[in-house]
């Protein structure tokens, strides 16, 4: 504590943090500034430096709290407790607060106590990929990857969820398009297939949307299913919609990276089918 009674006395800076060098850190914890008269300077006065800060719990009952070259360059905080699997009291010595957080290795997944002892998580965003730019498939009858995102190795857990966002304009020429949602890319395990949509039964320009769920009952079981609404005509936007799930769950293997995708098949040289946005992302 830093304290400066007197109704005239002054200083000019309640402490001077002299600059660490780059290989160095500097750990300020729980100064605390009671001041009758305010200094002219700062509570916490920085030099110019190049090494890392940690800073903690410093206060001031007035004046500026922080002055000089306030760093830029932190030092590594506090590790969280990690647990390969749920969080809960039992992964600490001596009962936590609530607001204590904890680290799942093994779901990935952030976890924090609240409520007198409710362990709440969020899952770290292992996979998120955005569409950023437009796919085209065009003319072809051979399946083709229209969206898709890499599922690194070991990624899928028990209660693991995926989800998969597209949307875009096609043209039917024939009415049929064949769309497959599989794990490993076009020659991969099938998790859910639509494999003859017809818009009515054709439309040129029209809008689609798809939906895909893939959910984890282990690191090997799965299901999955794909909802699709696609546009039947330009001029009322009415849309027909298409749903399919397998009546079973598929045994797939997560040991290696692997591609999550949705692909489609056209059945005429007409055919166009354009993704212009959406995205693939872990939700769970």
């Amino acid at each position: 504590m830093i304290a400066n009674r007197s109704a005239t006395a002054s200083i000019a800076n309640g402490l001077t943090v002299s600059s660490p060098n780059a290989s160095q850190d500097v750990v300020i914890r729980n100064v605390t500034g009671i001041y009758n008269t305010v200094p002219t300077g700062a509570h916490v006065n920085f030099g110019t430096a190049t090494g890392g800060f940690s800073i903690e719990n410093c206060t001031s009952t007035q004046g500026t709290l922080y002055g000089g070259s306030v760093p830029t360059n932190f030092a590594a905080n506090r590790p969280l407790a990690q647990v390969s699997g749920a969080v809960s009291d039992a992964a600490f010595s001596t009962a936590p607060l609530d607001g204590t957080l904890g680290l799942d290795t093994l779901n990935k997944r952030f976890y924090i106590r609240e409520n007198g002892g409710t362990w709440s998580f969020i899952p770290i965003k292992t996979v998120t990929a955005a569409v950023i730019s437009t796919t085209t498939v065009t003319g072809v009858t051979a399946e083709t990857v229209l969206q898709g995102a890499t599922i690194p190795a070991n990624d899928p857990q028990t209660a693991s969820v995926y989800q998969i966002v597209g949307y875009g304009v096609l043209t039917a020429a024939s009415g049929d398009l064949g769309w497959t949602v599989r794990w490993g890319g076009t020659t991969g395990k099938v998790l859910a297939a639509l494999p003859s949509t017809n818009a009515a039964p054709v439309i040129t320009n029209g809008s689609f949307k798809y939906t895909v769920t893939v959910t984890f009952r282990s690191t090997s079981v799965v299901t999955a299913a794909m909802e699709l609404l696609i546009d039947s005509s330009t001029t009322t936007n009415a849309a027909v919609p298409y749903i399919q799930t397998p009546t079973s769950a598929t045994t797939v293997s997560t040991t290696s990276d692997t591609a999550l995708v949705v692909d489609i098949t056209p059945s005429a040289s007409g055919d166009t089918v354009t993704l212009l946005g959406g995205y693939v992302e872990k939700v769970r």
